[in-house]
């Protein structure tokens, strides 16, 4: 299986030029590669605030469409600040799909399904895990109750996953703890981080 992953693409107006140049490169690469997915990993947007007729959101339409024409596409929601739910107007494009919270999704016949699509007609061929950046606002509580839910999360995953007996696919927007990020700077203290130890919970190939 052939898989296109990328991420935090912050499409904003001012940045159009060097945007568009990039992601006509991504697609170049697709349409050579020809991928079974596409995984966009959040962070479409670089602004929750985006507008439908600004340069960006044109921009994205057309990506997405391009990229939907050669493989079925994953679209999980990033940080609330820089893109809030905003990708989820792009699921109207045919061979798109936008996960706005932590489910399980799987790839079937060259599109994305839910469980009981696949219980009614099976034939899968991976299951895909999504998890959109956590937020406080979405897990209640104190910072050891989130980090106990998303335990439950992972775990569960792990599980369902398992029964199937399909290659499996974890996809998550956010902060890794202990990560070391491109300037050599460790990863702590941010507002949720996920440990290398829960996401083995989810037993993901």
């Amino acid at each position: 299986m052939r898989i296109l992953h990328l991420a935090d693409a912050h499409l904003r107006d001012k940045d159009i030029d060097e945007a568009e140049e990039c992601l006509n490169f991504v697609v170049a690469t697709a349409q050579l590669e020809r991928p079974d997915l596409v995984v966009i990993a959040g962070d479409l947007f670089d602004s929750q605030d985006i507008k439908l007729d600004s340069k960006s959101a044109k921009l994205a339409g057309i990506f997405l469409q391009q990229l939907a024409d050669l493989a079925p596409v994953l679209v999980a929601i990033g940080t609330p600040s820089h893109e809030g739910t905003a990708p989820e107007i792009y699921e109207l494009i045919d061979g798109v799909y936008v996960s706005v919270k932590p489910e399980q999704v799987f790839l079937q016949d060259g599109r994305i399904v839910d469980v009981e699509t696949v219980a009614e007609y099976g034939g899968a061929e991976a299951v895909l895990s999504v998890i959109p950046t956590p937020t406080k606002q979405f897990f209640q509580g104190s910072n050891e109750e989130i980090s106990a839910a998303l335990n439950g999360i992972f775990s569960g995953f792990g599980a369902q996953a398992f029964s199937y007996k399909l290659p499996h696919i974890l996809v998550y927007h956010g902060s890794v703890s202990g990560a070391t990020l491109s300037n050599h700077q460790i990863m702590t203290g941010r507002d949720i981080e996920i440990s290398r130890d829960q996401f083995a919970l989810a037993g993901a190939d």
